[in-house]
């Protein structure tokens, strides 16, 4: 039999070792829903972080202190974890769903934890690319339109303007999820970059390291050079210092970015995801 303790402000520190980095400040807020559930002699079982998203629960990550437990007993805790958050939200919810991006050998597996749940499964390519530096093309182009506009590295920016582009991020009506307090720990210094006009910061484009992969976390632009202008800051950056075996995703989610990342990859490979939704 589980129980289940949220996760909230002040207790995350017990976990922070085992959940990424980059949910620690909406979790803190919040913004997301973390449970630590845990057996009957109080060691723990298992971690799910979830959120709301148009009345729909979305199992965001989950973690396994056995990851080799039988699928029926993963599923029973994805099921005991979607109960629990259910009634936690206390709002009307049509369903859960969850978008899993395995490799091969874990494709069956995760498959067939889903349909256990009872969901309905389908794979799908992804909205996000992963390429290695050296297929960049158009790297002309990409250094030409970084001299268009001033761009300084996360290393080199004050605090002051720091706050002055999180509020600037928090204020605009946004395409994309920005946390409500930004951890800037969580970003890399010399590759996340941002971009500055006439002295004040007009974009930022935000980098992290997983799994010896770099991943662009957050872009964003109020000046349409911005975005090109830190693109090529960051790929000269990245070459600099990880050289053309680097291997890159890239999460897009406004067609915009996705036709210019099309522009400048244009043989990027498109993770497969899997793709389970449960109607309540």
């Amino acid at each position: 039999m589980f129980s289940m303790t949220r996760i909230a402000e002040g207790s995350i520190r017990e976990y922070e070792d085992i959940i990424p980095r980059n949910y620690h400040g909406e979790i803190n807020t919040g913004e997301l829903l973390a449970m630590a559930i845990y057996e009957e002699d109080d060691s723990l079982y298992g971690i799910m972080v979830t959120d709301v998203v148009d009345d729909w629960l979305y199992l965001v990550w989950f973690y396994l202190a056995d990851p080799d437990i039988k699928m029926v007993e993963k599923a029973s805790f994805v099921r005991y974890c979607i109960t629990q958050a259910k009634g936690i939200y206390d709002q009307h919810l049509v369903g859960a769903f969850m978008e899993v991006y395995p490799d091969e050998e874990e494709m069956r597996d995760i498959k067939d934890v889903m349909f256990l749940v009872g969901m309905n499964v389908r794979e799908a390519k992804s909205n996000i690319f992963e390429f290695s530096l050296s297929q960049v093309e158009g790297v002309d182009a990409l250094k030409k339109a970084a001299t268009k506009m001033e761009c300084k590295s996360l290393s080199d920016m004050e605090s002051g303007d720091l706050n002055v582009i999180e509020n600037m991020m928090q204020e605009d009506v946004r395409p994309i999820p920005v946390p409500m307090i930004m951890d800037w720990d969580s970003y890399l210094p010399d590759i996340s970059v941002f971009g500055i006009k006439r002295k004040v910061p007009c974009g930022a484009l935000l980098f992290s390291m997983r799994e010896e992969t770099l991943v662009a976390e957050l872009a964003y632009a109020a000046d349409p050079v911005a975005l090109p202008a830190m693109l090529g800051a960051a790929y000269e950056k990245a070459m600099e210092i990880y050289g053309g075996d680097q291997r890159v995703t890239v999460p897009v989610v406004v067609n915009k970015t996705e036709n210019l990342v099309e522009k400048i990859v244009p043989k990027a490979d498109r993770a497969d995801v899997l793709e389970g939704v449960l109607l309540f």
